[in-house]
């Protein structure tokens, strides 16, 4: 108080704050031993434990601060209502808890928990003190995987963070995160920009935070590579070198798109891919993309719809309530014609038997890489890079790399891609200019998505075949989109078991829908397929983003 005009940065100086600190302390010392000797009972007891304390002298209070300091857990409430406004507003009550469990959680700056105070989740997110403390998950957990938790705030830059872990806590941290951020920082320092070094060591470390689901990091690297790759490229003339610089930069969109999908950033993606495959129409994997994104229907804009065409009413629903608002969406009303599900599920198995079967090769709903199919060389990705991976190496990775992923964040199916035949997708895409999407409008149009027909974007539609002789199930799992559906082909009389279980409606709670009926709900929500006990079931998985503007 009282700090004279240009003495405030003077006065939080370190020297000057520690300076304070060291004045400050032995004052507390005799404030804390006053207190004791206040507040103690008369007795023998009570002696021993002053006595004990002057022993340790003011020494001990400034270690037993930093103790506190380094393994108290930093608390904030939910808003509660302020009594100095009359209600009106929120304040966060904040300050420290000590939890001996706690305090023996390591740090990481990509945590697997939280830390959630009070009762919060067991009352709707209402307030009602500080309760207890409880960890959160933040994505599922192997069995003996590490719990950690990160100490400070993990949107901060790497600086920022490396300072004040070092500073509260007497650690640099190694996590993938700061080595992946580390690493790019020492090879923009050791290569001149637009070098093929650089370029490739860039590379390397996009992979890496793409397999270690970095996936913010992964964009930035990718971009700052398409940067300068494309700087660096215009001064090449030989046609080996021309080729290898356009498949790294179409490796480099691709791969952007990918991250791009796994953080929801749906119109970004789309638009990496199909700029991409239009710029480097000689790259497969871009070209594939690209074709996924322009086969499935488009709704034009209310404005563009034919005049006097009357719109044909949408199917009704059953709502069933989950959790945050959420909804889960069954259509009382058959959206697919019992003639189109036949057609879908005979062209199906037509097509299945002229390929030799069902494809049971994993896919996924966009792009992404999965941990199990890439091997990224930790010679060129790892903290002491300092030279570019060899082509073994990167081709390796690239063989790897481009192996078709996992459905639904690595979890598998047995499934034909509905734009694969021909047919189908011109009934699929029928459906949804009349039934599917219409539908989506009028149930999802006040929920948080603000859902309209002209704004839905199909990601990714596959036919799936349960059979209780083969794949009958499918584990509990998130759907990387907006919106999910599962559209069923045939009569439930035709299979037992089988529906979409949601953990949000409890154990026993799942739905089992009607043949042509629709179950629609937010890929966030996490699901599951039951097993098929007795005969087939198909469906249709179909997976959307609600894109930013109407075409």
């Amino acid at each position: 108080e009282g700090e004279g005009e240009g003495e405030g940065e003077e006065a939080h100086s370190p020297e000057a704050l520690e300076a304070e600190a060291r004045l400050l302390l032995p004052h507390c010392w005799r404030l804390l031993l006053g207190c004791f000797e206040g507040r103690l009972p008369e007795g023998a007891p009570s002696r021993r434990v002053l006595r004990l304390l002057r022993s340790y002298g003011e020494g001990w209070l400034g270690s037993l601060v930093a103790a506190l300091e380094r393994n108290a857990l930093p608390a904030s409430g939910a808003g509660c209502a302020d009594p100095a406004t009359g209600g009106a507003g929120a304040v966060l009550p904040e300050g420290v808890v000590l939890s001996a469990a706690g305090s023996m959680l390591n740090h990481s700056c990509v945590p697997s928990c939280a830390v959630v105070f009070g009762d919060e989740a067991a009352k709707g997110g209402e307030w009602t003190g500080w309760g207890r403390v409880s960890l959160l998950a933040l994505r599922d957990l192997a069995p003996e995987s590490e719990l950690t938790i990160s100490y400070v705030d993990t949107s901060l830059p790497l600086a920022a963070r490396t300072a004040a872990l070092r500073a509260m806590h007497g650690f640099v941290c190694r996590c993938e995160k700061c080595e992946v951020q580390r690493g790019v920082a020492r090879v923009r320092k050791m290569h001149p920009a637009g070098s093929d070094e650089r370029l490739e060591a860039l590379r390397a470390f996009g992979l890496r935070a793409l397999e270690e689901g970095l996936y913010e990091d992964a964009v930035a690297i990718h971009r700052r590579l398409l940067r300068e790759a494309a700087l660096a490229d215009e001064e090449l003339s030989k046609p080996a070198e021309i080729w290898r610089a356009r498949r790294r930069r179409g490796d480099a969109l691709l791969r952007l798109g990918g991250a791009l999908q796994r953080l929801h950033r749906f119109d970004e993606a789309r638009a990496a891919w199909l700029g991409g495959s239009e710029a480097l129409p000689e790259h497969a994997e871009l070209r594939r993309e690209a074709a996924a994104a322009r086969a499935y229907h488009i709704a034009p804009p209310p404005h563009a719809s034919p005049p006097g065409k009357r719109k044909r009413p949408a199917a009704e629903a059953r709502i069933l309530a989950a959790g945050g608002g959420r909804r889960i969406a069954l259509s009382l009303q058959p959206l697919l014609s019992p003639a189109v599900c036949d057609r879908v599920v005979e062209l199906c198995e037509a097509s299945a038997a002229k390929a030799g079967g069902w494809s049971t090769l994993r896919r996924t709903n966009g792009w992404h890489i999965p941990s199990a199919h890439v091997d990224i060389d930790r010679r060129a990705a790892g903290p002491r890079c300092d030279t570019r991976p060899s082509r073994r190496q990167t081709r390796r990775c690239e063989q790897r790399l481009f192996t078709p992923p996992a459905v639904n964040r690595s979890v598998p199916t047995t499934d034909m891609e509905v734009r694969g035949v021909d047919e189908v997708l011109t009934l699929f895409n029928e459906c949804c200019a009349s039934s599917l999407f219409p539908f989506l409008e009028a149930t999802y149009a006040e929920s948080r998505l603000k859902v309209s027909a002209s704004r839905l974007r199909v990601w990714d539609a596959f036919v799936v075949r349960y059979d209780a002789a083969a794949q009958r199930s499918l584990p509990t799992h998130q759907d990387d989109s907006h919106l999910s559906l599962t559209i069923a082909l045939n009569e439930t009389g035709e299979y037992d078991g089988g529906g979409t279980s949601f953990e949000d409606l409890g154990g026993e709670g799942f739905v089992r829908p009607e043949k042509g009926c629709v179950v629609a709900f937010p890929g966030e929500l996490r699901h599951g397929g039951r097993a098929v006990t007795r005969g087939v079931r198909y469906i249709i998985a179909v997976f959307l983003w609600v894109a930013e503007e109407s075409p």
